[in-house]
């Protein structure tokens, strides 16, 4: 009798210890108390509060660089060793500041801001700034180059071909880069990868490894592109990724023009738009990370600023497949593709549309679907 009363209370001990552990697993984040600084939180449903788990899920992001010290989310990092082929990588804002912008997107949690997911593990995995071969003096400063800097090349035949040459070779390192980059997010645990990169160009590289990493059940999430044009790039086009579109604050469909000094035409910059678009999220002056070291004496101060484009549409809606599988791990990639769908607020034509695909995303509903 004493036996079995003894296994009784062991029982009820490791029960309750089970129990203790899920409750402490989880933790309550107030996304409300950040509202007034990013607005967008409300347009896209988000909750003023969630309980999630600290389930330590990894969100890889795939970019040219990073500022990897940034306070916004330096503890979520995961370190790693991938470098890209025949690449550089500067420390500056060039080539810094577009994947801070985009992880912080994700996962940052500060004084200032906060991602969608915010209980996640970041994966950078960083491609760097290709540098081909007989080109490292263009290498060294194409990703710095403003559009009258190509307006002034395009006066110079010479200087012109040879710059055609340089981005022929730069293309194919980085489709190749890009592939491999996904292929190392997927071997090492990533369950959500961001990709706010595009190119027109259908690749072997990128096409085996987006299936590869479908096959392993990992979400991808890509932009449509911001030329303003219709045609989605990729891999925003391949029907194992999720592709994202932009719409601004009064969920509009991203589109503007602007005339530059020293540029005779204006300036054209958009959510592509077309088959295969998926949904859509706010782009427009989105509060977001920049790297710490910018000589600008507010950012060095808050380490955060505003821009737009479909790169950050697409990392708010990386935030919610990442919460959506960190509350149920078990789903597959086509049900958190339709989760996501179905939580959409239908915007432009009644149902599917070629500028807004299913509608602007919204975090409440998606949510609200998962109880269901």
């Amino acid at each position: 009798m004493m036996r079995l009363l003894r296994i009784v209370i062991i029982g009820m001990l490791l029960l309750a210890c089970a129990l203790h552990h899920t409750w402490s697993g989880r933790r309550v984040y107030n996304y409300g108390k950040y509202f007034a600084n990013q607005p967008y939180l409300q347009q896209i449903g988000m909750p003023s509060q969630l309980k999630l788990p600290e389930t330590g899920l990894i969100v890889a992001v795939i970019d040219i660089g990073m500022d990897l010290s940034h306070p916004a989310y330096k503890n979520k990092l995961i370190e790693n060793d991938f470098r890209g082929e025949s690449a550089i990588y500067p420390e500056d804002e060039a080539c810094l500041a577009h994947g801070t912008a985009v992880a912080s997107l994700i996962a940052a949690e500060s004084r200032e801001m906060i991602g969608i997911a915010p209980n996640v593990k970041l994966l950078p995995v960083c491609i760097g700034v290709p540098n081909p071969k007989g080109y490292e003096d263009i290498a060294t400063t194409y990703y710095k180059m403003e559009p009258k800097d190509f307006i002034k090349l395009a006066q110079d035949p010479d200087k012109l071909k040879r710059f055609k040459e340089f981005a022929e070779a730069r293309k194919k390192i980085i489709l190749k880069n890009c592939a491999n980059a996904i292929r190392y997010a997927v071997d090492h645990g990533a369950k959500v990868i961001n990709m706010s990169f595009t190119t027109l160009q259908d690749t072997q590289y990128i096409a085996d490894a987006v299936r590869y990493a479908a096959s392993k059940g990992v979400v991808l999430v890509a932009g449509t592109g911001n030329s303003g044009n219709e045609g989605i790039g990729y891999p925003a086009k391949f029907k194992e990724v999720i592709a994202v579109g932009g719409v601004d604050e009064n969920d509009v469909w991203w589109y503007e023009e602007k005339q530059l000094e020293g540029i005779p035409i204006p300036i054209r910059q958009g959510s592509n738009y077309g088959d295969g678009i998926d949904v859509v999220a706010p782009c427009c002056n989105l509060l977001h990370a920049f790297p710490t070291q910018l000589s600008d004496t507010i950012y060095q101060t808050t380490g955060c600023g505003t821009s737009l484009a479909t790169s950050l549409a697409t990392p708010l809606v990386t935030g919610l497949a990442a919460l959506i599988l960190s509350l149920n791990p078990t789903l597959s990639v086509e049900e958190v593709k339709q989760l996501i769908i179905m939580g959409c607020d239908d915007l432009g034509d009644a149902g599917w549309d070629h500028k807004y695909g299913y509608g602007r995303f919204n975090v409440g509903k998606t949510l609200t679907l998962m109880k269901k």
